[in-house]
């Protein structure tokens, strides 16, 4: 009967050393983000274009890492805007991402769209941030901007007074 309880009790506590190892170890970053990380160290050195070589890495390693594909257009923006909003439209059909996930891509598009001077598709953009983030700042300042520029001032007026609510 104690021989039993024994191994019993020394069963247990194998089970719990082989869980406590494994659920408390460290968890090893991917290569892949750790390429992530060293392109937006690029970007905060100013240096877009090997920022741009290591994100593309990233998306040939992980073509879900919706990040990278983020900075990728941001990047091509001010050169290629046109390519910029390709990539950043082929995210707007992935499934299941977060809201703050889908927001950032909504931005993108705007800027994107706005870097072409397409203000229509621009606004729609920034619209659905407001959609998914009612009280979204900066969906609110982007139309407002843009109503500006395009002399809409009913629609100016009655965005300010929603921005100075929140």
């Amino acid at each position: 009967m104690i021989l039993n309880l024994t191994i019993i009790l020394i069963i247990c506590v194998i089970i719990v050393a082989f869980y406590i190892f494994y659920r408390l170890r460290p968890v090893k970053k991917t290569k892949s983000d750790d390429l992530y990380n060293k392109g937006l160290n690029c970007l905060l050195k100013g240096d877009n274009m090997g920022a741009l070589v290591l994100f593309r890495q990233v998306v040939k390693q992980n073509s879900n890492h919706i990040n990278a594909y983020l900075q990728i257009g941001n990047i091509l923006r001010k050169e290629n805007p046109e390519q910029a909003a390709k990539i950043h439209q082929s995210l707007t059909v992935r499934f299941n991402l977060p809201i703050s996930t889908q927001i950032d891509i909504h931005q993108a598009l705007a800027l994107d769209y706005q870097e072409m001077k397409r203000l229509d598709l621009a606004s729609y953009e920034a619209e659905q941030v407001l959609r998914l983030e009612n009280k979204n700042i900066w969906g609110i300042e982007f139309l407002i901007d843009i109503a500006e520029k395009t002399e809409n001032w009913d629609m100016a007026s009655e965005l300010a007074k929603k921005f100075q609510k929140y």
